[in-house]
């Protein structure tokens, strides 16, 4: 489970008490290669194997929030250097079934050539709506 990010404890603490947890998204593979511990709780799911962009985007995210966060990556992608960008929509915890709304903090990762190569991102669960 090379994954699964380990952070110092006092990271642990951070992330418990601000129900946040962070990922990175390699855009050559679209697969979250780097994932918090909190991440996995935030969505209810499995540790097993990392998710995909498209599993994501099509099985977390509330339906009628998809197209909304789809906007807003290709947003991302457009924008040029290490600009921030700030989403809001509703994802479907996989152990649950209830619907929770997340506040998520997105940067651009860029290459030594300015090339994008990645999201990485910071997701709070502000709970169920």
């Amino acid at each position: 489970m090379d994954h699964v990010k380990k952070n110092p404890d006092h990271v642990d603490l951070l992330e418990d008490l601000t129900a946040t947890g962070t990922w990175y998204l390699d855009l050559k593979t679209m697969t979250f290669t780097e994932m918090s511990e909190k991440n996995y709780e935030i969505y209810g799911i499995s540790k097993e194997k990392p998710p995909s962009y498209e599993d994501f985007l099509f099985n977390y995210v509330f339906l009628e929030d998809q197209p909304y966060c789809e906007r807003k990556r290709l947003e991302i992608l457009q924008a040029e250097g290490p600009e921030k960008f700030l989403l809001e929509f509703r994802i479907i915890k996989q152990d649950t079934g209830v619907v929770h709304q997340q506040r998520v903090l997105v940067q651009r990762v860029e290459d030594g050539e300015k090339n994008l190569i990645g999201l990485r991102g910071a997701t709070t669960d502000c709970g169920p709506v």
